[in-house]
């Protein structure tokens, strides 16, 4: 096992898409899977609304819609994308972006995830 197979990296998106900090840590994922660290993305929160079909950047965040940055994470190595069940249902969301492979997240599966990732990055 590598030394970055044994420090896998979880980010996990809790902002609006409207935020620039999601365009940073989206990049940011993708750079540490583009060196092969293990990356996991996770949606809680207002995060989820970042996986809603048709996302364009705001003004304040021009550049790709996150949609198709979202829609590249295979070619980057990132399998594993989870987004909070409780999110989604709070915020009467039923549709995602059919680009984006997620996975739904109890409770219990956040906390697992959390437990087994050794570098965590909230926003």
């Amino acid at each position: 096992m590598t030394a970055a197979a044994a420090n896998p990296l979880l980010m996990i998106f809790s902002r609006a898409p409207s935020s620039t900090l999601t365009r940073d840590i989206l990049d940011a994922s993708l750079a540490a899977a583009a060196f092969e660290l293990p990356t996991t993305l996770l949606f809680i929160d207002d995060g989820v609304y970042s996986l809603l079909p048709d996302q364009q950047p705001s003004s304040q965040c021009a550049g790709t819609p996150l949609s198709d940055t979202l829609g590249a994470l295979a070619i980057y190595g990132i399998d594993h994308v989870f987004v909070s069940q409780e999110a989604l249902q709070k915020r009467g969301m039923t549709e995602l972006n059919p680009c984006i492979c997620a996975k739904i997240a109890t409770r219990e599966d956040i906390t697992s995830l959390i437990h087994t990732h050794s570098r965590i990055i909230t926003i």
